[in-house]
């Protein structure tokens, strides 16, 4: 699945991929198809909380890499990065001086997937 700029749009498409309408997707989040529209219209200001997220990308039987831009989407779309790659990061000080070097040197996707193809084997 493409990285997409805006959260809202993806659900959209994710949803009707699964054939699952509004309403069903907002039944199996606990919240009203209204929420789903405002989220899919992009006038929600804040991303659904982990619970319905994890609700949703069971309700749209997403893979598990699906699963991960899904949530990076949806953190994403508001400038944040999902709670859990956040505690990750501010844990891995030697993580964050790598990532703070690479936008140092200006490194783009390509480089850092040169990176993780001959470090991650």
């Amino acid at each position: 699945m493409p990285y997409a700029a805006s959260f809202g749009p993806l659900l959209l498409t994710l949803r009707r991929r699964a054939g699952v309408s509004q309403l069903e997707l907002a039944d199996a989040v606990g919240k009203t198809a209204q929420y789903i529209s405002n989220i899919e219209k992009g006038k929600n200001n804040a991303p659904p909380d982990p619970a319905a997220l994890d609700a949703m990308i069971a309700a749209l039987q997403l893979s598990p890499a699906e699963a991960r831009e899904f949530r990076l989407c949806a953190f994403a779309d508001r400038g944040m990065l999902p709670p859990e790659l956040f505690r990750y990061l501010q844990s891995c000080p030697p993580l964050l001086d790598l990532l703070w070097e690479g936008l140092q040197r200006g490194l783009t996707a390509d480089d850092w997937a040169i990176i993780y193809r001959e470090t991650i084997k």
